[in-house]
This record gives C-alpha cells, structure tokens and sequence, in this order.
C-alpha cells in the first residue's frame, strides 16, 4: 500500500541535519568526531539534487578486515531528502540487520511502507540523538533508543 502522507524527521532533529549537511555540495563529504574507541565518526555526504530537494547520505562506518580484505559495516546509513526548512524524508535505511526502503523520491515523494517508514523516522531521530550526546553534533538528544533494536522496519511492506 502506498500513502502520500509524509512523515518527517523531528523538527528536534533539525539543528544536528543542518549542521551536518550545511553548505555540502554535489559528492562532497564531511567528518563528525573521531575514532577513538567510545564514538564512531559520523559522516555527511551530499549525493544530488533532486526536483524535490538536496540528498544526503548520513551514517556511521566500522572498517575491519578479514585477512587482507578490508571492508566497511554501516551502522546505520540512512539516505535522506531535504524537502524544506525543517523538513527531512528518510529514504532509506542500512544497519548490520538490513536495509529497507521506505520511500519513493521519484517526482513527489511516495511512502511505500507506513509502519516501516515510521520505525525508520524514529529511529533516525533516536540515531541524531545520540550523536548529540556524544557531543560529535549540536543539536537537542531524543529519548527513545528502541527504533535502535532489531530491523522491525524490514519486514514486509503493507
């Protein structure tokens, strides 16, 4: 089922996107905090343009190898729209559990999946918090850390 009703992250969330994402341009990147054995860096990186606004991709990296193969664990990367001020779409969502995507941004944006969408809402909110409690972004921390359990939004769509 498909609904055009838009859920968006907190406006709670906003100063800790804005910081993140100001003044990124097309494939550029930034880093947040530094690996030191208590917080993972986070990174912002702008993707592209899109007739209904800017994309980013937001997320936290564990690099490890396995004999000589390195490789990269997202945790979680989350693909977000920015449709106007204080007004951000999760598109997408990556964890070591899964990735589920729960919205179309092709013309006007689609939720494809309602429950799952709104797990991934919180638990982008829940995420953004706690980047804000480990003081690698400004902005108010959330409260709830259960959108951070599990994949619930990886189940099947409605």
């Amino acid at each position: 089922m498909k609904s055009s009703a838009l859920q968006l992250v907190s406006v709670g969330a906003t100063p800790a996107l804005e910081q993140m994402t100001a003044s990124l341009e097309v494939r550029d990147s930034r880093v947040f905090g530094e690996a030191n054995g208590l917080h993972l860096p986070a990174t912002a990186r702008r993707l592209a343009d899109y007739p209904v606004g800017p994309g980013f991709v937001l997320g936290q990296y564990h690099h490890y190898r396995v004999g000589a193969t390195p490789g990269v664990l997202a945790d979680p990367e989350v693909v977000l729209l920015r449709l106007g001020r204080d007004e951000w779409l999760p598109v997408s969502v990556r964890t070591p559990f899964g990735h589920a995507i729960t919205a179309d941004a092709g013309g006007t944006p689609l939720i494809l999946n309602p429950r799952g969408h709104a797990r991934v809402v919180e638990l982008v909110d829940a995420w953004l918090g706690n980047l804000t409690r480990a003081h690698l972004v400004r902005g108010r921390a959330a409260v709830s850390h259960r959108a951070l359990l599990g994949a619930p939004w990886a189940s099947a769509a409605e």
